[in-house]
């Protein structure tokens, strides 16, 4: 099974001031708009209970079976 999804993200934010010499604001702030577009893809396979890739990727990922 394939599984396929696009997300999309909009953020907007101050990232800046400035200050005068006695802390006060001392011009407009600075704003950053940030998107994010991202592709997030997932792949399920099943597989017998005898085939080697899967006894492989069990050891690799879950560690050796006991008895």
């Amino acid at each position: 099974m394939l599984d396929v999804t696009f997300e999309r993200r909009e953020n907007q934010g101050d990232v800046g001031l400035r200050l005068d010499a006695q802390g006060a604001p001392a011009g407009e702030v600075t704003r950053e708009t940030v998107v994010e577009n991202r592709v997030v893809a997932s792949l399920i396979v099943r597989m017998g209970a005898d085939d080697p890739i899967k006894r492989a990727l069990g050891f690799l990922f879950g560690g050796p079976e006991r008895e």
